[in-house]
């Protein structure tokens, strides 16, 4: 019986878990950037162009688009790198710069994006990115929310 009962629990845990890339498991994936524009070492900013973030629904997922965003010149060495974290229904999107030395320049970047799975339909949540403050959201069909980065308070990350 001993046995039977510690079979049946470890059975459980096996088929409970959401194991990486399995459907329902929360996880930052497709992510790509567009890498540093052609101006790279230039201090500059996008002018009349703001910087966005954008949150859409998309597939089960939730799509997040950041556009005209300035970042360290190292990128062109390094990289973009994005981590993805979630604790309770707050989630943290911090993206950085991967490896390259940090330099006295500014690279101008059109686009970072990635999916977010693993959320609940219908759940509220609020995202924070890369030390702003946060936005909030219901995760549901028809989410579109574009944010004009200037907008949101800048914190201590």
């Amino acid at each position: 019986m001993m046995k039977t009962l510690s079979l049946l629990l470890i059975a459980c845990a096996i088929f409970s878990c959401n194991k990486p890339g399995e459907k329902g498991a929360f996880q930052n994936t497709r992510f790509e950037d567009s890498g540093c524009a052609n101006n790279a070492g230039v201090k500059s900013t996008y002018g009349d162009k703001p910087s966005t973030i954008t949150l859409k629904y998309e597939k089960g997922g939730l799509r997040v688009i950041i556009n005209n965003f300035l970042m360290n010149c190292s990128i062109t060495h390094g990289g973009i790198g994005c981590e993805v974290t979630m604790d309770g229904n707050i989630i943290t999107y911090y993206v950085f710069e991967n490896d390259g030395p940090t330099v006295n320049c500014l690279c101008p970047v059109e686009t970072i994006t990635s999916v977010v799975e693993g959320l609940e339909e219908g759940k509220h949540y609020a995202l924070k990115f890369s030390g702003y403050s946060a936005i909030d959201f219901t995760f549901e069909k028809g989410l579109i929310s574009i944010t004009d980065l200037d907008s949101l308070d800048i914190l201590d990350f």
